[in-house]
């Protein structure tokens, strides 16, 4: 408090003194949230937006998003934070948040497991899927050699092209390898 204040008092210019600096909880000069003199804020007239993607997080060893267990909202005047869980909707993998559409299969498997969120799968080989989403099983083939082909270029080195095919789901794919003789 400044001299001039202590011997004839505060000169408010809303919550502040024009002479001395000092502020005070009234007269603020409120624009929602923020008090466009001095800065403070209240919990009243907030303008919270869903935080993009900040229900997210990057998993590295998995290399993909994991679904986080609350939304992040934040005020676009203040920058306050509010947690609020997910609004969830659907069946077992196609459970889907109402606020954010994160699909709850998007889970650590503990979390998963916990609520109950799997696949239906209708067994458990390659040719077997998810019955609610189509999702195909995650199974290796078990690819058998169905036939080679040689082609010659120019000079001592030739190409091998073989067909495989799972014996399983019938999928199929080539392999090419080169030689040097």
């Amino acid at each position: 408090m400044s001299m001039m204040c202590k011997l004839s008092g505060h000169k408010w210019n809303g919550c502040i003194c024009s002479r001395c600096g000092e502020k005070r909880d009234e007269g603020h000069a409120w624009d929602g949230c923020t008090c466009n003199v001095c800065g403070k804020t209240r919990d009243a007239e907030h303008r919270f937006e869903l935080v993009p993607k900040g229900h997210l997080e990057w998993d590295r060893q998995r290399e993909r998003h994991i679904l986080q267990p609350k939304h992040i909202f934040r005020c676009a005047r203040c920058g306050k934070e509010r947690f609020e869980e997910h609004e969830w909707t659907g069946e077992a993998c196609q459970t889907v948040c109402r606020v954010c559409g994160g699909k709850a299969i998007m889970f650590g498997s503990y979390t998963r497991e916990k609520m109950g969120i799997s696949h239906r799968w209708s067994g458990n080989t390659c040719k077997d899927h998810c019955e609610i989403c189509g999702e195909p099983y995650p199974a290796k083939h078990v690819y058998e050699r169905i036939r080679s082909e040689e082609e010659h270029g120019s000079g001592k080195s030739y190409r091998t092209h073989t067909l495989y095919r799972c014996s399983i789901c019938g999928h199929e794919y080539w392999d090419s390898y080169e030689h040097d003789n």
